[in-house]
C-alpha cells in the first residue's frame, strides 16, 4: 500500500470493488535468477520494487520462501508519500483461517 498524497494506491494485489484503494499500473517487471523487480506508477508517484531472493549454496534451503524487499518511489509533483508493506498466511496459497503451528526439527527443515 502506498498512500500518494491521501489517495491509496495498492501496490500489488487486487482492486475490491468495495474500497477506495486504488491500483498501481504495472509498467515494467524483469526477472533474473534472484530478483524480480516490478516498477509501478501509483498516483503520481513511480515505485520500484525489488525482490532479492538470495541463492544460498545449502540446496536445502533453496525451497524456503525468502525474499527481501527494497522499495524506491521517485515523484515529480507529490509532497506526501508512505509505504506500508505486510505478509500474512496468504503467501502459503492456504485460507487465512487454517491455523498451522510450526515445529523446529534441529535442521533446515520445517514441518507443519
Amino acid at each position: 500500500m502506498a498512500p500518494v498524497d491521501g489517495q491509496t494506491c495498492s501496490l500489488m494485489g487486487e482492486k475490491k470493488s468495495d474500497d477506495d484503494i486504488l491500483p498501481a499500473v504495472v509498467s515494467s517487471a524483469d526477472y533474473t535468477s534472484t530478483h524480480s523487480v516490478f516498477t509501478l506508477s501509483a498516483g503520481s508517484a513511480t515505485s520500484t520494487l525489488d525482490f532479492f531472493s538470495p541463492v544460498s549454496p545449502n540446496y536445502l534451503r533453496q525451497s524456503l520462501p525468502f525474499s527481501c524487499l527494497s522499495v524506491s518511489v521517485s515523484a515529480a509533483s507529490a509532497n506526501n508519500i508512505q509505504v506500508y508493506s505486510s505478509i500474512d498466511g496468504r503467501w502459503r496459497g492456504k485460507q487465512e483461517s487454517i491455523e498451522r503451528i510450526f515445529q523446529n526439527k534441529e535442521s533446515t527443515a520445517v514441518s507443519p
